[in-house]
């Protein structure tokens, strides 16, 4: 995994999603800026996107931690 940070927000991918990372540094300003313009929110001190463009890399990384025990038994199928 390798991680670049943009403007305070750190982005966490794998190095094949590079590309994808580029794009998401190029959205975040942007969306920063609305998110504070809209409802006068700022950027958490540590804010972090997780870039995973396979499906069940992100149900096992999203799911807590006994639930991969599950998933693991249930993957096969």
């Amino acid at each position: 995994m390798q991680s670049k940070t943009y403007g305070g927000v750190t982005v966490v991918f794998d190095p094949e999603e590079l590309k994808t990372s580029e794009l998401i540094n190029d959205a975040c300003p942007g969306a920063l800026q609305i998110i504070q313009e809209k409802w006068g929110l700022k950027a958490p001190k540590d804010c972090r996107i997780q870039v995973m463009t396979s499906g069940w890399k992100f149900i096992f990384q999203s799911a807590p931690w006994p639930w991969r025990l599950l998933l693991l038994d249930t993957f096969p199928f």
